[in-house]
């Protein structure tokens, strides 16, 4: 083996742990995301998704979340978690808050109509 294959090599095997550009998201693919919330960048800690229709989804929840990702790499940890269980402490993500208030605003708009 020569040392240029080896960096190749070695280059291509860690592309999937550094962290890319938003812009560079794969559609249709579970991925690890950050987004910045109060001035810091945070890593969500369930898989997300990014729809052809440019939405993000909580894979965990099946449940479209509005989030401003800034980075992206593929997720890793061996499956999505199960719905509902998923260890995320909320006041510790005003970003994920927001998320919860705006459906909850959004179904109680559904329900005037009906």
């Amino acid at each position: 083996m020569t040392k240029d294959w080896l960096e190749r090599l070695e280059s291509y095997l860690s592309f999937g742990f550094q962290w890319h550009p938003v812009s560079t998201a794969p559609y249709n693919q579970e991925l690890e995301v950050r987004i910045i919330d109060n001035e810091e960048i945070v890593t969500l800690e369930f898989p997300c998704l990014r729809t052809n229709e440019e939405s993000w989804i909580n894979v965990g929840l099946g449940t479209v979340i509005v989030i401003e990702p800034v980075q992206w790499r593929a997720w890793h940890q061996s499956q999505a978690p199960q719905p509902h269980h998923i260890k995320t402490r909320l006041a510790d993500r005003p970003a994920l808050i927001r998320h919860q208030l705006i459906e909850r605003q959004d179904n109680k708009e559904d329900s005037n109509f009906g």
